[in-house]
């Protein structure tokens, strides 16, 4: 037979199984909750009571084997808050004391009509109903306990007076002070609450009080300890009709969790007011925090964006053997910066400038702030610009090897002619040979020196200016370096423009130039400056051009490459009058190395 949740499993022991029999009917009739199970004698009710739970025992006193007070004592060794009935025929203030000495919950005599059966029915009823009531009370007192001693939590109970009833250890070690200093003493009195918030923590007492739920928190900075901040609330424990007859303050230390807000709000602050695509990545690599320059890129709001995975992140990964983004979150690395180009929803492909840090609270990393620059057009004109310098350094060496194959072969015959014959017509081919020579090494020169500088270095320029000035043919110009300043530039190429700048001087200044060499005034370039004729205003827009030239046997590509040099360096030429009306170049923009 099967039992409800509201069912009351009896075990009934006795000798006279018919008797028995009719009892189980008889009790089963008096209830519909009683399921009534039956044993012979005493050892078989015992292996029954440890073979399943069993609501209450009903036992006879007088059995062959062993009688019911010794039935009663075998089972209080293991059970002994089981409901034991002693239902006996044998009735006797002897039998009932030894009864009532052994533990037994209820003593009954059979008698001689069916209306003990009620009387045994309630009673087995009224044992098994008080004995699930004290289990129930043992289980909420454990789950109090349990809930009370909570050594996370600060908890308090209180009267509908505000005075404090109970209050756990964990709240305790918040106040200098005993238990015994707060028990009894108002709500609003304890060492919890400033002076300055006592009103307000009775005014919170009388609406509890009244049956509000209020929630409360508090900063405090005792002498003696660190600062911390306590939020919680105050609930009312209401009776059946409604009253108040207590009310439970219970509270958390949130100092951490208020400190990391804090320097979130900080870190918003600041990410929000940075100009240009910033953020915090959590962990995960979502974005955490987004400013409204990020927000704007994706096409959406921040709080759409806030929480979403961020396709950077996969994209660095992919960029080192290891994983950067969580070597970052170790602090095995204090920034990962560089460009990555990629999908970006709302905008298509594009390319960014990066940079990553960890993100710290309290020296612990969090996550990872990120700053974006978007440099997709910067790039496509790089491309370009390679694109453009390949064709042209295609161009310029095609046209190079197609012009000195026949250029080669006049050579030949001019020296074959000369041999033969002695005319000044083969000078001033010689002369045309020779400068066609010049201009296809110019030409392969200029379009080399426009690509971009890849890598710099510090270079001195005094000793590059020296060196250049003596493999020139200076004859009896003069040279003057005014300065041991030290700029970063790619040495070669450095090497290239300062000696299309001293040429350039020695030919159009005269065989006995003096040619100076000096710091700009704002520290951040050079001069170079002759003491010859100088050049016109008119023809100051147009020297720099490529295949200009005021002289018969230039090229036109000297300071085109000066220019091409500077301009793949970064830097600025400008061309004015020297102090002795000469011409004066100024190359700016120039990083610096300052001497220590």
């Amino acid at each position: 037979m099967s039992a409800s949740t509201d069912s009351i499993v009896v075990l009934h022991v006795d000798d006279d199984v018919e008797f028995a029999t009719v009892a189980t009917e008889l009790l089963e009739d008096e209830s519909d909750r009683l399921v009534v199970e039956t044993a012979g004698d005493v050892e078989t009710g015992l292996e029954r009571v440890d073979e399943r739970d069993f609501d209450c025992v009903v036992s006879d006193y007088e059995m062959p084997d062993r009688d019911g007070i010794a039935f009663l004592e075998a089972v209080r060794e293991d059970h002994p808050d089981l409901p034991f009935i002693l239902f006996t025929g044998k009735g006797s203030e002897e039998v009932a004391s030894e009864a009532i000495s052994a533990g037994v919950t209820d003593y009954l005599e059979k008698g001689g009509g069916v209306d003990q059966y009620a009387i045994l029915a309630n009673r087995i009823e009224n044992a098994v109903e008080r004995r699930r009531a004290r289990v129930r009370q043992r289980q909420a007192e454990r789950r109090f306990r349990a809930i009370f001693d909570d050594p996370d939590k600060l908890i308090s109970v209180v009267d509908p007076d505000g005075r404090i009833r109970q209050i756990n250890d964990t709240t305790m070690t918040y106040v200098d002070a005993d238990r015994e200093d707060v028990i009894g003493e108002p709500f609003w009195e304890t060492p919890w609450w400033a002076d300055i918030d006592r009103s307000e923590a009775r005014n919170l007492a009388d609406r509890v009080a009244d049956g509000e739920y209020v929630e409360f928190e508090i900063e405090r900075s005792p002498p003696g300890r660190d600062r911390y901040v306590l939020s919680g609330t105050v609930r009312p424990v209401a009776d059946e009709s409604g009253s108040v007859v207590a009310f439970v303050a219970s509270a958390r230390d949130v100092t951490e969790q208020v400190q990391r807000k804090r320097e979130l709000r900080r870190y918003e602050r600041m990410v929000n007011t940075m100009p240009e695509s910033a953020c915090i990545y959590d962990a995960e690599g979502r974005f955490a925090l987004v400013n409204e320059y990020l927000a704007d890129f994706y096409g959406t709001t921040r709080e759409r964006l806030e929480g979403r995975d961020s396709n950077l992140i996969p994209m660095v990964q992919e960029q080192y053997e290891g994983d950067p983004y969580a070597e970052l979150l170790a602090g095995e690395r204090e920034e990962v910066s560089g460009e990555a180009e990629g999908e970006f929803p709302g905008h298509g492909h594009e390319a960014l400038e990066y940079r990553l840090t960890p993100f710290r609270i309290d020296g612990e990393i969090e996550g990872v702030v990120g700053v974006t620059h978007e440099i997709t057009e910067l790039k496509e004109r790089e491309r370009a610009l390679q694109r453009q310098n390949e064709r042209l350094d295609q161009f310029a060496s095609f046209v190079a090897h197609d012009l000195r194959n026949p250029l080669n072969v006049a050579t030949g015959r001019l020296t074959l002619a000369a041999e033969e014959c002695d005319s000044d017509h083969l000078v001033n081919v010689s002369d045309a040979l020779d400068r066609m020579e010049a201009l296809i090494d110019d030409l392969l020169t200029f379009a080399r020196e426009g690509q971009p500088v890849e890598a710099t270095e510090p270079v001195a320029l005094r000793p590059v200016f020296e060196e250049r000035w003596r493999v020139l043919p200076t004859e009896e110009a003069n040279l003057r370096v005014e300065t041991d300043v030290t700029i970063r530039a790619a040495p070669d190429r450095l090497a290239q423009l300062l000696e299309n700048l001293l040429d350039n001087a020695v030919t159009h200044g005269g065989s006995t130039a003096t040619i100076t060499v000096g710091e700009v005034g704002d520290g951040d370039g050079f001069f170079l400056a002759d003491d010859g004729p100088g050049i016109s205003l008119e023809d100051r827009e147009s020297v720099f051009e490529a295949g200009y030239s005021t002289t018969e046997t230039g090229t036109g590509f000297g300071l085109s490459i000066v220019t091409e040099i500077a301009d793949a360096h970064g830097w600025n030429v400008t061309l004015t009058d020297s102090e002795s009306g000469g011409a004066r170049f100024e190359i700016t923009g120039i990083d610096v190395i300052p001497e220590y």
